[in-house]
């Protein structure tokens, strides 16, 4: 009797850990619901909002999901702002030196080879302006051929790169123009 009992006991063990077992491998149906936890926020320090009464949790469907871009506009505008990002790496990490070598050129006494170096360095943080300004031109035509399509996109993130491009722009532009007014107003303007 023992015995026909184990095995009772180790058939049904061995049923219920085929079950568990293979529950990850079901598929789920094409419409079901998943659900996700919102993030409950952190209190303020200075005042607790009260939060508004909404459910702690929020069913998709898998049709209310959808990608921000499509593959090909994401690669271009990946792409776009890309490359403004390496043209702000390369700003930030030489523009101290650009600002002190084009700072020297405009003291009295300067030497040709200050001038020299000088020059270099305009003509570096020239070519940056220009790299942001082609960035910034090649973005706002992504964005206006983007707006023309029937193409579905996240505007959030689209204004979110847009933004990013420009202020790379505007900064390296903005620079530029402040270094050559000062190289203008110096005393070896015509050197350079």
């Amino acid at each position: 009797m023992n015995s026909n009992r184990y095995i009772t006991v180790a058939l049904l063990g061995i049923v219920a850990f085929g079950f568990l077992v293979s529950q990850p491998f079901v598929k789920p149906v094409e419409n079901e619901k998943v659900w996700v936890s919102e993030p409950k926020p952190a209190p303020d320090v200075e005042s607790v909002i009260h939060p508004a009464k909404t459910p702690a949790s929020v069913a998709l469907a898998n049709n209310d999901i959808k990608a921000a871009f499509e593959r090909d506009t994401v690669i271009k505008l990946n792409s776009i702002v890309r490359r403004s990002l390496t043209t702000i790496r390369k700003y930030d990490a030489e523009i101290k030196t650009v600002r002190e070598e084009t700072l020297a050129a405009t003291q009295d006494g300067v030497n040709d080879q200050q001038v020299a170096t000088a020059r270099a360095s305009l003509a570096k943080l020239h070519e940056w302006d220009l790299e942001a300004s082609r960035a910034l031109k090649d973005m706002n035509a992504a964005v206006e051929e983007l707006e023309a399509s029937e193409e579905h996109y996240n505007a959030a993130i689209l204004a979110g790169m847009v933004r990013f491009v420009e202020t790379v722009s505007t900064e390296i532009g903005d620079e530029y123009t402040k270094l050559t007014t000062m190289v203008g107003k110096g005393t070896v303007a015509a050197k350079l």
